[in-house]
C-alpha cells in the first residue's frame, strides 16, 4: 500500500464539517474546554527540558483530548491520559519538564481548540492531512492506522479471499457501499457498533470484519481466547481506503516552529527507544504495519 494525507475513516467528516463551523466555533471554545479540564504530573525543581517553546499556559502542555479508545483516553478519577496518544504526550511532558493540561473535547472541536489557541495540540488518532496543514502545524508520524480485516487466525487479507462470505462493518461507515458493491449486499451485515460486529465474528456468525485497525486491534486486545487476528487488507479499487495508510500525529499550533521542531524529535526518540511500540502494544495495536506503516 501506498502512504497518503487522507483523514481518518471516522475523522474525514471532521475535516470537512471543521470548515464550514470554524467561525462558530469562537464563541463556544472557552467554555467547553474550561468546564472539563485537570493537570496531571509534576515537575522537579531541576528538571533540564529537552527543547525550548512556548505553550498556551507556561509549564502545561494543554492538549485538547478527544476521547476514543484506543487513541486516547482520560481517566476519570485522576484526569491522566491514556490510550497509545496519552501515554506518547505524557512521555513528552516528562522530556519537556511539563505538566499536561487535559480538556476533553470532541470531535472537530477539539481541532478548533487548538486553531483558535485555546490547546497546544490535538489529541485523538488525527491524521495528517493536507486540510489541516493549511491551518494546523503537524508533526510527523508517531504510528499508522489502516483498513484492517479480523478473521479467525486472521486468515483472510483481501476483498476476493471474502468473496462468498459475510463480513460485518458498522452502520453510517465510509466501508459500506463499497464493500456492498464489491461483495454483495447480502453478504455486507451492518453493526451499531464495532463491540457487536466483534461478538458475532467470535460467536462463528460472520467471517470476518472490516474497520479500522485501530479499533479493530482494540476490540480484539478486549477478547479473550477468541482465536481471531487482524490482516491489513490488500490495496484493492473496490474500496478506497484500503489504498492509503493513515499518519498519525498531533496536530498543533499553526507557526510555531519551536513546538514542531520539540514534537518531531521527541516523537523520534520515543520510537526508537521503544516508548511508542510498547504503547501499541498495550492497547492491541500489534500488528508491525502500526508502527511503520507498510
Amino acid at each position: 500500500m501506498r502512504h497518503s494525507l487522507l483523514a481518518h475513516p471516522r475523522r474525514a467528516v471532521r475535516a470537512t464539517a471543521l470548515l464550514a463551523v470554524a467561525p462558530l466555533l469562537a464563541a463556544s471554545l472557552a467554555a467547553c474546554a474550561d468546564s472539563s479540564t485537570s493537570t496531571t504530573g509534576s515537575v522537579a525543581d531541576d528538571c533540564t527540558p529537552a527543547h525550548t517553546f512556548d505553550t498556551v499556559t507556561e509549564g502545561t502542555l494543554t492538549v485538547a483530548a478527544d476521547v476514543s479508545l484506543p487513541y486516547v483516553d482520560v481517566d476519570d478519577s485522576t484526569g491522566a491520559l491514556g490510550g497509545v496518544d496519552g501515554v506518547v504526550l505524557t512521555k513528552i511532558a516528562e522530556m519537556e519538564c511539563l505538566t499536561i493540561t487535559n480538556a476533553t473535547i470532541h470531535g472537530s472541536t477539539a481541532i478548533g481548540s487548538v486553531q483558535q489557541g485555546k490547546s497546544d495540540l490535538a489529541a485523538g488518532g488525527w491524521y495528517r492531512t493536507a486540510a489541516h496543514g493549511k491551518v494546523l502545524g503537524q508533526t510527523v508520524p508517531v504510528y499508522y492506522d489502516f483498513t484492517a480485516v479480523a478473521s479467525a487466525d486472521g486468515q483472510y487479507d483481501s476483498l476476493d479471499q471474502l468473496e462468498g462470505k459475510t463480513v460485518g462493518v458498522t452502520q453510517g461507515s465510509l466501508y459500506v457501499s463499497e464493500l456492498q458493491d464489491a461483495l454483495g449486499k447480502d453478504n455486507v451485515k451492518q453493526y451499531e457498533t464495532l463491540t457487536e460486529a466483534m461478538t458475532d465474528l467470535k460467536n462463528g456468525r460472520i467471517d470476518a470484519t472490516i474497520a479500522g485497525s485501530g479499533e479493530t486491534g482494540y476490540q480484539l486486545s478486549q477478547l479473550t481466547d477468541s482465536g481471531l487476528d487482524m490482516q491489513p487488507i490488500e490495496a484493492d479499487d473496490r474500496l478506497t481506503a484500503s489504498q492509503s495508510y493513515g499518519e498519525v500525529n498531533f496536530p498543533h499550533t499553526q507557526g510555531n516552529t519551536d513546538l514542531t521542531t520539540a514534537l518531531d524529535e521527541d516523537i523520534e526518540t520515543l520510537r526508537e527507544d521503544g516508548t511508542v511500540q510498547d504503547a501499541l502494544d498495550q492497547y492491541g495495536l500489534t500488528n508491525k504495519a502500526n508502527f511503520s506503516g507498510k
